[in-house]
């Protein structure tokens, strides 16, 4: 119970409530990106070293990871929503469509799967794209470095050596590649999605999103102290969490660390 807001009357657990699922779909969108790329960038970079494939993936990571958030919102928002008209600038869909499908999980793409309301999640995606982007760009530069540095270190074992000498297929020793090269990087990752829900702040600022970052900042210029600790609060119990399952996790990647 964090009490009432200052400002609407209301339980701020209810405000929270409603406002979770659209940064935890935010959230969850930026990291299938930040992930997707980071692995197949740093990968192939790593095992085409000193080559073109190598200097572009890390070239494209090191501009990255050197924007600010903010700025590149608003570039992506200028050129893709405003001149190009690709996509729509704010919120999580267009008027026309809320309402249209029964809200179950609060999670639009979910919930418009679930109804076969196929029209309203590629309006959901479209809303998603450009926020999920910007979310992502820093956190897969990331990714991308240190999936590089990681592979680049297991590729000088001498047991991969070994197993290639003795005929092993690419995806044999692809698959030992991964697995041991995973543990540093599932760190990073672990503390990347902190880093994403945080990064909503800014991010559902600019692109007028519905989420617990665009509430905060409401909250905080209001100066509702009841608000702003209960979002605190929930963040804090995510941020412990995904930590805890992110330990957990090395005993399934690692049988050393699960025998030990």
């Amino acid at each position: 119970d964090f009490g009432r807001s200052l400002m609407t009357r209301r339980p701020v657990r209810e405000e929270i409530a409603e406002r979770l699922p659209a940064t935890i779909e935010l959230a969850t969108a930026a990291l299938i990106l930040s992930v997707g790329y980071g692995l197949l960038a740093g990968l192939f970079a790593a095992i085409r070293r000193n080559t073109a494939v190598d200097y572009l993936s890390m070239g494209i990571a090191l501009v990255a990871v050197s924007m600010p958030v903010f700025w590149l919102g608003l570039m992506l928002a200028w050129f893709f929503g405003e001149k190009l008209q690709w996509f729509p600038l704010q919120g999580r869909m267009s008027l026309i469509h809320i309402g249209a499908v029964e809200e179950r999980t609060g999670l639009l793409l979910v919930d418009s799967l679930l109804a076969r309301r196929f029209d309203v999640f590629l309006n959901a995606l479209q809303h998603l794209a450009l926020p999920a982007i910007t979310l992502a760009a820093v956190t897969s530069a990331l990714t991308a470095r240190m999936t590089r540095a990681s592979v680049l270190e297991v590729l000088r074992q001498d047991y991969l050596r070994t197993a290639i000498a003795k005929g092993v297929g690419p995806l044999g020793w692809l698959r030992h590649v991964l697995r041991n090269a995973l543990i540093p990087v599932v760190t990073i990752v672990g503390l990347e999605i902190p880093a994403l829900l945080g990064g909503s702040v800014i991010t559902e600022t600019i692109f007028a999103w519905p989420g617990m970052g665009n509430y905060l900042i409401d909250r905080i210029l209001a100066a509702d102290i009841l608000a702003v600790q209960g979002v605190v609060m929930c963040m804090t119990l995510i941020f412990i969490t995904i930590n805890l399952l992110v330990d957990l996790s090395y005993a399934f990647i690692d049988p050393r660390i699960r025998v030990g």
